[in-house]
Parts: C-alpha cells; structure tokens; sequence
C-alpha cells in the first residue's frame, strides 16, 4: 500500500486574472483596519520534508507551501490584505509539526490536542478570520480541530479526508469514504460552528479516497488521483473565493 502524501495549499494562477488592480491609500486604510484572515493549512502522514539546510521535518518543505505564499502574496497584492499563517504536516512519530507567520524560523513539534490550543490561543488573542483547510490526514486533523473549538470559523476546507483513525497501514480497508471516527453530533458541531464548509473528495484511488459528507455546504467530486487532488484548480478556485469574499 503506498505511503498516504499530504501537502497542503495553493494553485492561484486560474483565478490572479479575475482580481482587480491595486488598491489606492484610502482603500488599503481602510481595509487594514479590518480582520485579516488566518489561514491554517495541514498536510497528512509523513508529508514534511527536509528544508533548504537539511533539516528534517519540516512544513516549509511540503509541495505545496509554495501555494500557500501564492494565496498570502494575491490578496496583498489585489486586496491590500496581510494574512497570518500556522502551516503544518504530520511527522514519522505521528506529531504534528508546525511553523507561524509570527515565528516563521522557528519549527516545532506538538500532539494533535497541544495543536489544537495553539490555534485556539492564536484564534482568540487576534480575533481575526480564521480558515481552515487540510488534505487526506489534514482534512481529518481540520475536522477535529473544528469540532474541538465549537465556534466560529470562517471556512473548512477538507480535501479528500481520510481518517487517521480508521485508515492505517494496519488498517487498509477503512480508507475509502471520509472520517467515521467522527460522529454525527460532532459533525453538527462543525456544521453550526462554520460559516462556509467545502469539501472536496475523489474516487479515482480506489483504495485510498473520501466521500461526500452531509454535513458540509458543499460537497465536491474532483477528478483527480488523492495525491493530486490537493492541487486541482477548481479546488483552489473555491478557497481563494470564499477567503476574499470578506475583502
């Protein structure tokens, strides 16, 4: 069975043609007086890598944060917006290994509940938006941290979750819908505590893929393999409109 990849965030390029032009300096006054988004984005089993001075883990080193500096980068530029960012990917021990925009040089590693406090703490002191998004291991941690704080957030995204619970390399035959250790009453949790819920699911690895959940606003069948999806367009399309909807 291969090895579960998670990178995380961000395919821009469809959509940089559609956003205005820049800003004049009463506008960008204005919107730097209002909340900036915090964006989370987390990657699933064993999806750190090495870093530009070898160092291993780290999150900066997944495929995709290169996307996620693409999504901060486009509403700066179009929106006037500066964004925060807590990026993260699950390390060989199954801890959960992160880094800020407040202490971009400094990498550390957490259990999933510790995780789940720091986006809290960092939720609460700044009282900006905050948006979730996360693929395969990462749609699971997305969905739990979302239950775990039971209010307010402004978008989860799951991209193709898969259950670290019931889907292992000891428990292959769990990985083929989108998380059931998760229940229903927790599921409404997340419902009533989100304003926009997306998520995105694939069937074409047969033996490791999402479906659809009720209880998301949107449920979307992407055509691509689980290690692909995280970078489909139309996936990230959805994220960047409903992150500068508020903007």
């Amino acid at each position: 069975m291969k090895r579960f990849v998670l990178p995380i965030l961000l395919v821009m390029t469809p959509f940089l043609t559609q956003c205005g032009g820049e800003l004049n300096q009463s506008q960008q006054s204005s919107i730097s007086e209002q909340k900036v988004p915090i964006i989370v984005v987390m990657g699933g089993n064993t999806s750190c890598g090495r870093d530009a001075q070898e160092n291993d883990p780290s999150p900066y080193a997944m495929g995709m944060y290169s996307r996620v500096r693409t999504l901060i980068d486009t509403l700066r530029d179009r929106a006037g917006v500066s964004s925060q960012y807590i990026v993260s990917c699950y390390g060989e021990s199954s801890t959960v290994v992160y880094s800020t925009s407040s202490e971009p040089d400094k990498i550390s590693q957490v259990n999933r509940e510790e995780f789940t406090q720091l986006i809290e703490a960092t939720h609460r002191r700044t009282e900006q938006f905050l948006y979730l998004a996360g693929h395969s291991y990462g749609g699971w941690l997305g969905m739990k941290v979302a239950a775990d704080l039971g209010e307010q957030i402004e978008g989860l995204f799951t991209i193709d979750p898969i259950s670290r619970v019931k889907c292992s390399f000891n428990k292959p035959f769990g990985c083929q819908s989108s998380p059931t250790d998760i229940p229903s009453d927790q599921r409404r949790t997340i419902q009533q505590g989100t304003e926009h819920w997306a998520n995105f699911y694939q069937k074409q690895t047969w033996y490791l893929h999402a479906s659809s959940i009720a209880e998301a606003d949107k449920n979307y069948k992407i055509s691509a393999a689980h290690t692909e999806i995280d970078t489909k367009a139309d996936v990230w399309n959805e994220i960047y409109k409903v992150v500068s909807s508020r903007y």
